[in-house]
């Protein structure tokens, strides 16, 4: 319980593709955009591990 003060969700991810398909286990880059409590926007990358 303890583990998840002060966390929260940030984005969550469809991870099936456009037929609807699931994706297959591997590494992803996932590149978007998120904003910042002040308003600016920032650019994001994360390298993301399907099992």
């Amino acid at each position: 319980m303890g583990d998840n003060i002060g966390s929260r969700e940030v984005g969550s991810w469809n991870l099936t593709d456009a037929r609807g398909r699931k994706v297959p286990a591997g590494a992803y880059l996932v590149k978007g955009t998120i904003k910042t409590n002040d308003g600016k926007s920032e650019k994001i990358s994360l390298i993301l591990g399907i099992h």
